[in-house]
C-alpha cells in the first residue's frame, strides 16, 4: 500500500493535518502546503514509513512528531516557524531527514529525546527563540552537515542522551555552540564553530 497524497493545500484544521500509522503505511507526502493545523502538522506513528518531500510546513504547535518505533525519510521540506517545535522525534523512532529547512519557535527546533535515533543531514537549522537541537532522556541521534545558526544556543545535550554531531557548522548563536549538562554524554566531531558567544 502506498498511496500518494500531492499538491493539498492543507490549512487550520483544529488537531492534526496529516496521520499516517502502522508499519504497513508508506505513502509518499509531496508537495502540499501545510498551514496553521492545531496540534501536530504532520504525525507519523506506530512504525509508519512514509516519504515526506518537498512540502511547507508551518504555524502549528509542532509541525511533525515522529513517533513509536516510525522511520520516515524526510527531504526537501521547508518548515517554516512553529509554534514549539519544527520536528520532534520521541519513543524509539528513527528516520532520515536530510536538506531540509526548519525554522524556529518558542522551544527547540529540533526536539529528540526517549530513546529516539534520527540522523539529520545537510539540514539547514536557523533562526529560533531557545535551542536549535535539543537531545535529551535518553535520544541519540547522527548530525552531520548541517548547518545550525543564529539561535540562543545550539545543540543542547543533557539526561543520558548520546547523540554524534559531525562537520555541522555551527554559528551566530549567541550562548553556546554546543552546550552538554546534566548527565548528557555525546560525541562531537570535526564541527566548525564561528561566532558564538561560546564555542
Amino acid at each position: 500500500c502506498r498511496p500518494r497524497v500531492v499538491g493539498n493545500d492543507v490549512k487550520l484544521n483544529d488537531d492534526f493535518g496529516f496521520v499516517f500509522a502502522g508499519s504497513g503505511c508508506s505513502p509518499v507526502m509531496a508537495k502540499n502546503t501545510m498551514i496553521g493545523n492545531g496540534k501536530v502538522t504532520v504525525h507519523v506513528e506506530q512504525g509508519a514509513t512514509t516519504v515526506i518531500e518537498d512540502n511547507v510546513i508551518f504555524g502549528g504547535k509542532v509541525g511533525m512528531l515522529v513517533s513509536t518505533t516510525s522511520k520516515p525519510d524526510c527531504r526537501r521540506n521547508n518548515f517554516g516557524t512553529n509554534e514549539l517545535h519544527s520536528l520532534k522525534v520521541t519513543s524509539n523512532a528513527t528516520g532520515y531527514f536530510h536538506d531540509n529547512r526548519f525554522k524556529g519557535g518558542e522551544d527547540s527546533i529540533v526536539f529528540v529525546h526517549d530513546g529516539a535515533n534520527p540522523h539529520l543531514d545537510g539540514n539547514e537549522i536557523c533562526d529560533g527563540e531557545a535551542v536549535g537541537v535539543r537531545v535529551t532522556e535518553g535520544g541519540i541521534g547522527r548530525f552531520a552537515g548541517n548547518q545550525i545558526r543564529n539561535i540562543p544556543t545550539g545543540v543542547e545535550i543533557a539526561l543520558y542522551a548520546d547523540p554524534i554531531l559531525e562537520d555541522n557548522q555551527i554559528s551566530m548563536c549567541q550562548n553556546f555552540g554546543v552546550v552538554v549538562e546534566e548527565e548528557g554524554i555525546g560525541s562531537v566531531i570535526g564541527n566548525t564553530f564561528l561566532n558564538n558567544g561560546t564555542g
